[in-house]
């Protein structure tokens, strides 16, 4: 695992990782409220989670998952759950579409995110496909492209560098540097390893 936010227990102003590669970030207009497991982050509008770029999260081969509840999905443009300055990243784009990107490609799976409720959402990706998992069963793959390494930073609840803020909670969000089974993916759903 190479970030692992719980979003349990954290000092103001901050978001710790509890996996061994210690990605704390800036946390700043955020709140901490009730969740799928203890505690989940309340992003809004003016939230602000900035990761510092990390040799550690450039990979080019990952699986991201979490709990994700939207307040409101966009009737245009898109707001970010997690991005990485372009190389790989997860977006709720207008009437609900939820795109996950990474090697130069993307997938989308239509109208799948609803405000006021909370979704498991997981994206994989290989040098050969992209795919997006919900509530633990398997939606969509697409091909994949190039993997473009390096990135200036990542943003939670957003866009890096800036922009597209995600207003709602996201709970238990971890990042590994390998492609999960469907298996792994539904036991993820608790929370756990």
């Amino acid at each position: 695992m190479r970030l692992c936010y719980q979003f349990d227990g954290e000092p103001v102003g901050q978001v710790l990782d509890a996996s061994a590669y210690g990605h704390h970030a800036a946390a700043s207009s955020v709140s901490y409220v009730a969740g799928q497991a203890g505690s989940a982050l309340q992003c809004n509008a003016s939230s602000v989670i900035r990761l510092t770029e990390a040799a550690t999260l450039d990979l080019p081969t990952f699986t991201m998952e979490m709990w994700v509840y939207p307040d409101v999905v966009p009737t245009a443009g898109r707001v970010g759950l997690f991005d990485t300055d372009g190389t790989y990243g997860l977006f709720i784009y207008a009437n609900g579409d939820l795109r996950c990107s990474g090697h130069g490609a993307s997938a989308t799976a239509a109208g799948v995110m609803a405000a006021g409720q909370w979704t498991h959402v997981a994206c994989t990706v290989d040098a050969s496909q992209v795919s997006i998992y919900l509530d633990g069963g398997l939606v969509l793959t697409a091909a994949s492209g190039t993997y473009n390494a390096g990135t200036t930073g990542s943003a939670l609840c957003g866009n890096a560098p800036s922009g597209d803020p995600f207003s709602g909670k996201v709970d238990c969000f971890r990042i590994w540097s390998s492609v999960r089974t469907a298996g792994q993916i539904l036991e993820g759903m608790a929370c756990g390893n």
